[in-house]
């Protein structure tokens, strides 16, 4: 699954290996969290075999009505890919200057091992994933916030290392 994954890396081109599938997010692509809408780029006898193994998936009509703006303006997908990085890079830094450890993403959210922070984030009010349930324990994920709330996420994080007592001597 790609979002704001930067072209040109991996599978992502206009025309993936017959035997590939590059499955596309709308929440991450016009960075619209809650419209769940997604898409498949393949060959098409791949794709043709999806029905058969995936269930259908209904699609509501604000969804689709923000795929069609959305992806008929490429200038707003490519301005929001491109802050949303800016945005996980200033994440990364201020994780790392807490003493937690960020790791590379080219997406527009990241996972740090950060033992002890989702707890702390969540009572700030900040939107943060404890990605125990998927196999790193000790780690939180952030997406890149919206620009007016970048502020108060940079001040949450900067409060963390107070607050954990160093987040790195946590198991």
């Amino acid at each position: 699954m790609t979002g704001f994954v930067r072209r040109g890396r991996g599978l992502e081109s206009d025309r993936p290996p017959s035997n590939a599938l590059v499955v596309r997010s709308l929440t991450k692509e016009l960075g619209m969290p809650g419209l769940r809408m997604g898409y498949v780029v393949s060959e098409a006898d791949l794709a043709g075999q999806l029905p058969g193994v995936l269930p259908a998936w209904p699609l509501s009509a604000p969804a689709i009505a923000a795929a069609v703006a959305g992806f008929g303006d490429p200038s707003h997908v490519a301005a929001g890919a491109h802050l949303g990085h800016l945005h996980v890079a200033q994440l990364a830094e201020a994780l790392a200057a807490t003493g937690a450890v960020p790791m590379p993403s080219d997406a527009n959210y990241l996972v740090a091992h950060a033992p002890g922070a989702a707890p702390v984030l969540l009572r700030g009010g900040i939107a943060v994933r404890d990605s125990t349930s998927f196999g790193l324990p000790g780690h939180v994920r952030l997406a890149a916030p919206k620009p007016g709330e970048m502020k108060a996420v940079l001040t949450a994080i900067a409060g963390l290392a107070a607050t954990t007592d160093g987040l790195t001597r946590q198991a």
